[in-house]
This record gives C-alpha cells, structure tokens and sequence, in this order.
C-alpha cells in the first residue's frame, strides 16, 4: 500500500442501537468501496454516547469477541484495509464497562485496544493510563486517544514519545461552549505530528 486514504467518518449518532449498526456497517462498506484503505470511526459509534445509568449502557454493550466488532475485523481482512471502530465494551472477564476503541489491521487483527481513561462517571470505567496507544502501519506509527483523554497533552505526548507520527482522536463531542479543534490543534502544535478527530 503506497498510500494512506482515509476515511473519517462523522456520523450522527442515534440512541438506537440497531440503527446505529446498521447504519455504521453501511458507511464502512461505502468507504471502502470508495477507496479508504483506513477508515476511522467516531468515539462508540455502535452503541450511541448517553446513557442514564450503568444499566442502561448495559444493555448496549458487547465484549471484543462478539459478531458486533467481530464484522470489523472480517471487513478488514477481506479488503485488506485498516478499520478503526468505537463500542461500549463489557470485559468478559469482569463485567466492567469501559468506551472503547478498536483499530484492525488488514489481516482482520486487532492491532490497538484502547479503553478511554476520562471515562463516564456514571457508566463506565477508567482504563489503565499505562495502556497500549500506538499501533504499526506501514504509512508508520500511529497513535489512538479517544476524545476527552486529549484535553491535557499526557497522552498525546506518550504516544509521539513511543513513535507515532500520526494520532487519532474519535470524539463523539456534544454542542458546548468548549470548542473542541482548539484542544486537537494545539495537541498537533505541541507535539509536531498530524491529528485526525
């Protein structure tokens, strides 16, 4: 692969999550068939972003294994492309929830498990700040941060330390008063690397 087209999709993410799957398994497919060879999903695009309770988020969660990301990877190795996809997470072996990202690798791979440390208070779980962030390509490192863990530069600054030229922010950003490029241009700036959000 000489060359890295992306696909950064920006979907409206709905409080349905049969639509939502359905709806993001469809814009996948478009942009492959367009010619993405990475296509780079917004924060839990499979399962929708508010919820009321742990409860509730239960009841859209699925772990890593399941057919839900599982299709991801079966995409991923069919048209041998990169595939990053965020989805509430239930841990197998825990039960606990966590906002997570996934990237698959061209072989159908996951290549970076990412599970966001500003988690939700009444929902979800922080994941270990010691986490794996950055991932091969053959365009070179790239890195992963999932929305709010971008507001102060430490993890940002982990990944470039650990190589990666490139990060990859997916946010599912609510209309507030704080404007979200600021934080993403100023990460690119102070760390001299590309930032995809």
């Amino acid at each position: 692969m000489k060359y890295v087209h992306f696909a950064l999709i920006h979907a409206a993410i709905k409080n349905s999550q049969t639509e939502n799957q359905k709806y993001i398994y469809e814009c996948t497919c478009n942009a492959i068939q367009n010619g993405a060879n990475f296509i780079v999903h917004t924060e839990l695009a499979l399962s929708g972003y508010c919820f009321g309770s742990r409860e509730e988020a239960l009841a859209c969660a699925c772990t890593a294994t399941e057919n839900t990301i599982t299709q991801y990877a079966e995409l991923s190795k069919k048209h041998q492309v990169f595939i990053g996809i965020g989805f509430l997470e239930k841990c197998s072996d825990t039960a606990l929830l966590y906002n997570s990202y996934v990237i698959f690798n061209p072989k159908g791979e996951i290549v970076c498990h990412y599970r966001k440390i500003q988690a939700e208070m009444l929902w979800a779980t922080s994941g270990n700040p010691w986490q794996n962030v950055i991932f091969e390509t053959p365009w070179g490192i790239m890195g992963v941060i999932i929305c709010a863990d971008s507001y102060q530069g430490l993890m940002c600054r982990k990944a470039v330390l650990q190589g990666a030229k490139l990060l990859i922010i997916p946010a599912n950003w609510p209309k507030a008063v704080l404007d979200p490029s600021i934080i993403w241009q100023e990460r690119s700036k102070e760390n001299g690397v590309y930032v995809f959000a």
